[in-house]
């Protein structure tokens, strides 16, 4: 396969602008300034907003007036679509620009939380013993990770029932 160009995907609401949704907040220059670099060396930029209609049109117009423009919205790039034969729901991307977004694997309230809760989680007892034992730096495995973060989930799912979540 070809090698594929970066592609960025972008959230609008607190990531290209201040989040006053529906209306359009002031834009965050920093952020727009580094997107339209990233197009200038050849990145592609999806726009992916849970806006719609109206509220999608009229960010697209402030993202015009802001010099900025987009390879696709709320879809996929053609270049991906074509280069893996199919256009899932999930949009395909090299990086997720989004206010909400937590790296799971660099946050350092992530890394303290996690360290002890892996090990707990681990199967076999001893993570280092683990079958999918992949060293992050903190000695934990893959299905440590994995069994945390169903837990996590599943805690969360609880509270949502509960009606204690603020989300």
């Amino acid at each position: 396969m070809e090698e594929l160009h970066r592609v960025i995907a972008i959230d609008f609401d607190g990531t290209l602008c201040e989040n006053k949704w529906p209306e359009i907040g002031a834009p965050i220059i920093e952020v727009i300034e580094a997107a339209k670099r990233e197009k200038a060396n050849g990145s592609q930029l999806i726009l992916l907003t849970m806006r719609e209609g109206r509220l999608l049109d009229e960010a697209l117009m402030a993202c015009k007036q802001w010099g900025l423009t987009f390879d696709a919205v709320n879809d996929n790039t053609k270049e991906w679509k074509v280069a893996y034969g199919n256009n899932p729901r999930k949009i395909g991307a090299t990086e997720y620009w989004d206010d909400r977004a937590v790296n799971t694997i660099t946050s350092k309230a992530f890394e303290l939380s996690c360290k002890s809760a892996f090990h707990f989680f681990c199967p076999s007892g001893n993570p280092n013993e683990c079958s999918t034992y992949d060293d992050y730096g903190d000695g934990c495995c893959y299905r440590c990770r994995m069994n945390y973060f169903v837990q996590q989930a599943q805690n969360e799912l609880s509270k949502i029932q509960r009606g204690e979540s603020k989300n």
